[in-house]
């Protein structure tokens, strides 16, 4: 009898550890397809729509992570850390990647990269309490400066656009309304310290013709929480209607994917925009202004 059960034992435990190889080689097959799509070139702008396969909340849960390979580990993190890079606002992906990098962490396998990049998700969801955590957790690292005090009015964040300005050099920023509902607007979504959006930005302010529209009449925005990189533009063009979008899906009207990208807006809606900079921009410039019944023959 004592054998019996025994061999019956030995049975049950070989079934299981080919169910959980099993369980593994699929996650890692499903895995490494999604990677490879996310990993091409200019998935950014054609991300509508996508779902990660057949990738599971149970595939990244902290049971399953312990038991995976550290090779399958690794490419879970990737995976996760990609889909937040994209899908900065989809908190089942910010879970998946916080699971894996934790279990990196555990296993002693995680480099600054690592946690730079799980800060800057924290970031980017605005979940500043958790990228305080990591601060904390990590204090030896270099992390991009965030402000003493955030100040968000739950009232404002329901607004059409909502933007964090920026105040007290950096120490402290406030959620506020964006208001492009009256008259003509210019609005450029850009990615602050980007060289193609800084030419631009030159080239259109030092245009005596253009500079006097886009002053009086001109926003930027960007999706990027880089509060020193705002301020910085905001010195060096000297001009300070530059703000940081509360989320992008708050304020869909504009693409964040492209820099720099135009949008000529009248009574708050965009009547025709421009993706990138090219050599004939100024004269696209002036038929953006056309568009919405700007002159700068009053200027």
């Amino acid at each position: 009898m004592k054998t019996k059960l025994f061999f019956c034992f030995q049975i049950f435990c070989a079934s299981t550890l080919v169910g959980c190889t099993r369980s593994e080689i699929r996650t890692v097959k499903i895995a490494d397809e999604v990677y490879k799509e996310v990993s091409q070139r200019g998935f950014g702008t054609r991300k509508a729509g996508f779902l990660p396969g057949n990738l599971r909340e149970e595939d990244f849960s902290e049971k399953r992570l312990k038991k995976y390979s550290l090779k399958t580990l690794n490419l879970l993190y990737n995976v996760a850390e990609s889909l937040t890079f994209y899908f900065p606002e989809n908190q089942n992906y910010i879970g998946w990647e916080q699971n894996t990098f934790n279990e990196k962490v555990r296993r002693n396998n995680y480099t600054e990269h690592n946690i730079s990049d799980m800060h800057w998700a924290y970031i980017n969801t605005r979940m500043f309490d958790k990228a305080a955590e990591i601060r904390e957790r990590f204090p030896a690292e270099n992390y991009p400066a965030v402000p003493e005090v955030i100040a968000i009015d739950t009232e404002t964040a329901t607004t059409r656009w909502p933007v964090y300005d920026i105040f007290e050099e950096g120490k402290r920023i406030e959620l506020k309304e964006l208001h492009l509902e009256a008259g003509p607007k210019i609005v450029v979504s850009i990615s602050a310290g980007c060289p193609i959006a800084e030419r631009a930005m030159k080239a259109i302010l030092a245009d005596p013709e253009l500079a006097p529209v886009f002053k009086k009449n001109g926003v930027l925005l960007t999706v990027k929480f880089d509060v020193m990189g705002v301020l910085r533009w905001r010195e060096q063009f000297d001009f300070p209607n530059i703000y940081i979008a509360y989320k992008a899906s708050r304020l869909p009207e504009f693409n964040f994917t492209s820099s720099p990208y135009f949008y000529f807006m009248k009574n708050g809606k965009v009547l025709s925009s421009i993706d990138g900079w090219g050599e004939k921009w100024r004269q696209e410039i002036l038929n953006g202004f056309e568009t919405v019944s700007i002159s700068t023959s009053s200027w």
